[in-house]
């Protein structure tokens, strides 16, 4: 791997060009990085991370966005934009074409962004390592026309950790969190009372100390996918007790600890 520095050149060499840039900003490493570097490579007043809200982002996760980009000095970057991707029928439904439906309405929605500002380009955050996994996201963004940088600049997501840390990024170790969607299995309706429970769930289980989980919903049942490292937490009967009566508390009749743990896609299995 080479040296972070070098490789952050490589990222603002790819941005350069843009003149101006609306990033499709989530709160994650990738366009935490995507938004720091195009504010070097063009100016804070050239650049917009466009954050997209509705029933899909958790209330924890929209903060920790805001706070992100506070402790990195682009407050004024920031512009939360309210998608509408709830009342799509197709991404209701929930195939797994979902993300391309969601996808397409937060791009819209960012284009109109780009030409009230008078933007040239949108960016994402997608790496190397996204190209390897069913990304219906990412053919919303080659329809769009949505510019992705750290593909451009051939990074992977090791790659985008170690530069992030060395740029002294808040959140360059932050665990992936897709929106709340993804805890529901394709063929489920989604719908946002489902997306609220989900994330009242997860902020009890975070607040109760563990990290990097799911909760997957499975109608009453609530599913909990957790890294095999913190399973000794649930050895505790004081605790077990505290996350069942939580998470019933939030609707669940069920709580089931996954013995497979924690596995990107499982949320698919009916």
């Amino acid at each position: 791997m080479q040296q972070p520095a070098s490789r952050y050149e490589d990222l603002l060499s790819a941005i350069r060009p843009y003149g101006s840039v609306v990033v499709a900003y989530s709160g994650g490493v990738d366009s935490t990085l995507v938004v720091k570097a195009s504010a070097d490579a063009l100016g804070r007043e050239r650049v917009l991370a466009a954050l997209g809200v509705s029933a899909s982002l958790a209330p924890r996760e929209r903060q920790l966005a805001r706070d992100t980009l506070a402790a990195l000095g682009l407050s004024e970057c920031l512009r939360e934009i309210d998608t509408a991707e709830q009342s799509l029928p197709e991404y209701q439904v929930n195939r797994p074409d979902r993300c391309f439906h969601c996808k397409t309405e937060l791009y819209s929605e960012l284009r109109r962004l780009a030409e009230r500002s008078g933007f040239a380009h949108i960016a994402n955050g997608n790496n190397l390592d996204d190209l390897g996994d069913f990304r219906p996201g990412m053919d919303a963004a080659r329809e769009q026309g949505i510019m992705s940088p750290l593909i451009d600049a051939r990074f992977t997501k090791d790659e985008v950790r170690s530069v992030a840390h060395s740029l002294g990024l808040p959140n360059w170790d932050k665990p992936a969190a897709p929106c709340l969607a993804s805890r529901v299995p394709h063929g489920t309706a989604v719908n946002p009372e489902i997306l609220a429970q989900i994330g009242r769930a997860e902020a009890i289980l975070s607040d109760l100390g563990l990290a990097g989980f799911r909760v997957r919903h499975h109608g009453d049942v609530a599913r909990l996918e957790v890294p095999a490292d913190q399973w000794a937490f649930f050895a505790n009967a004081e605790r077990r007790a505290e996350v069942e009566e939580g998470l019933m508390a939030c609707g669940y009749r069920f709580v089931a600890l996954d013995l497979g743990g924690y596995r990107q896609g499982k949320a698919v299995i009916r």
